[in-house]
């Protein structure tokens, strides 16, 4: 399929999301070239809305942008998500591939896309007191996405709906895991660099 044919059949599994990622990984009706633009619209919409949201839901308006901090608070989770499930899924027999695990990443993130969007544009003309709307559909976005990676990671790793969640909980913490060994790393890391310095300072006094 044309990119063009895989993005308006990523419409059709935002409401048939059983059947639209069933035919994705065996019908090849989508592929990883639409997911990889798909997490980068992510990003995108991501920039957008903390750089454009209107003053009264931005709490970083008028301050300078961390484009670092904004990228990889984006593409951290994507890249730590399937890994880890890619990790646990394939202890446990399941049938995705590390391949089918990005591809759902990309097209579950289709409504969070668009509530970025939407929520950008109407954060800069509703009041503070109908701030709930904005809210309302930020949440729908947010829902809808992890509804859309639950019911993808069933199809494809062919799962109950137990083993399912009971999946998506241990890779949460195996997510957890490998965030807490790279913080402690860095922290041991930064005690090295410090204790070498200190040292190299004290035989410069020294001589």
């Amino acid at each position: 399929m044309t990119l063009a044919k895989q993005f308006r059949y990523a419409w059709y599994v935002l409401v048939h999301p059983f059947k639209g990622f069933w035919d994705i990984k065996h019908e090849k009706k989508g592929g990883i070239r639409l997911s990889l633009c798909l997490l980068l619209a992510l990003l995108v919409s991501t920039l957008l809305k903390e750089s454009l949201s209107g003053y009264l839901f931005n709490m970083n308006y008028g301050e300078n942008i961390n484009l670092l901090k904004i990228i990889l608070s984006v593409l951290m989770p994507v890249m730590f998500w399937s890994v880890s499930n890619w990790c646990l899924t394939t202890l446990v027999d399941g049938e995705g591939s590390f391949y089918d695990i990005v591809v759902v990443m990309g097209y579950a993130m289709l409504p969070l896309i668009c509530s970025n969007l939407l929520t950008t544009a109407l954060s800069r003309f509703v009041t503070l007191d109908e701030g709930m709307v904005v809210t309302f559909f930020q949440g729908v976005g947010i829902l809808w996405s992890v509804c859309l990676l639950l019911v993808g990671t069933q199809v494809i790793h062919q799962f109950t709906l137990f083993k399912t969640i009971l999946t998506t909980i241990l890779t949460i913490v195996g997510i957890m895991a490998v965030v807490f060994i790279l913080l402690l790393c860095y922290n041991m890391v930064q005690s090295f660099i410090s204790f070498v310095e200190s040292v190299v300072k004290e035989i410069i006094y020294r001589i």
